[in-house]
């Protein structure tokens, strides 16, 4: 993977949802960090990753749940690491992110990633942070399916505007996901449980993503509440009026379906809603840091 030449000595791993930490030994190995942050709030996993505490702090335990916003700024409130903000131009060398995502809640956590990566907010902030998540077989399906695929939903139009996305370990049964983004996986490394075995993702944010951000995210959140349905009936989503207000614009598009087309072709009908004088006020779902949490 050439982490171990990319990352400068100052790199930082945080890793959320460790377990046994078998992966994060594994990828600290090879990195070797000058921090790596574990956040593990179950108790039994969180006493067995403590007793591999090193004397030079790389290695450090924190008990807060990452399903929280507030447990990443704790970490910079506390000191725990120091980030910098770097240009955009490239990916920054100095944070990896990793996670354990294999749980049902996971692919909630994947999508409320990918809006911090569009959003520029959380650790994207600091600048393009890479992602090295563990998800179930469907969720990476999802995330990977192009124009076309069954599996595309909107998080797959999500994944595609804002990032470079790669398997890097594990396999996706379903053939109509793009295999261009597949590596061969390297039998001898990798010994997943034969039920449900998870897929390592590698998940690059881009430089360059959409315009009209507020609306692009309305759009595919919309869109793709009818997404076997042509677009011509899915535009009715939109807003009252929608569907003749902006059907002129769209008529080479009007008949397909909205799993079924192009990101390209989706920013056509985000430019066409922006610019729609009878737009209405986008409301957005938030995640609320409560005092709920994976961990509790």
């Amino acid at each position: 993977m050439g982490y171990d030449k990319f990352y400068n000595k100052n790199v930082t791993i945080i890793d959320a949802y460790p377990g046994l930490g078998v992966w994060s030994a594994a990828l600290h190995n090879v990195i070797r960090p000058q921090n790596h942050i574990l956040l593990e709030p179950h108790v039994n996993y969180k006493n067995f990753l403590k007793s591999l505490e090193r004397p030079d702090n790389s290695w450090r335990v924190h008990p807060e749940d990452p399903f929280r916003w507030s447990t990443f700024q704790n970490l910079v409130d506390q000191k725990l690491y120091e980030p910098r903000k770097l240009p955009r131009t490239d990916i920054h060398n100095e944070i990896i992110f990793t996670a354990n995502l294999s749980m049902i809640q996971g692919e909630q956590l994947c999508v409320q990633y990918l809006n911090c990566v569009t959003n520029q907010s959380w650790l994207q902030q600091y600048g393009r942070v890479r992602m090295l998540l563990w998800v179930r077989e469907p969720t990476a399906e999802k995330l990977l399916a192009t124009k076309e695929a069954k599996a595309r939903h909107r998080v797959s139009v999500q994944c595609e505007s804002c990032t470079e996305s790669r398997v890097l370990l594990g396999e996706i049964t379903d053939q109509e996901v793009s295999h261009s983004a597949l590596l061969e996986t390297v039998k001898g490394d990798f010994h997943p449980p034969k039920s449900d075995p998870p897929v390592l993702l590698e998940i690059n944010p881009i430089e360059n993503q959409v315009d009209y951000v507020d609306s692009f995210e309305y759009v595919i959140k919309m869109l793709f509440v009818l997404r076997t349905k042509l677009l011509r009936e899915a535009l009715g989503t939109l807003g009252p009026g929608a569907q003749v207000d902006l059907a002129d614009q769209l008529q080479d598009i009007l008949d397909k379906r909205p799993q079924d087309m192009s990101l390209d072709e989706i920013k056509r009908v985000v430019y066409a809603f922006e610019m729609w004088a009878f737009k209405p006020d986008i409301l957005h779902d938030f995640y609320d840091d409560g005092n709920g949490g994976l961990g509790t």
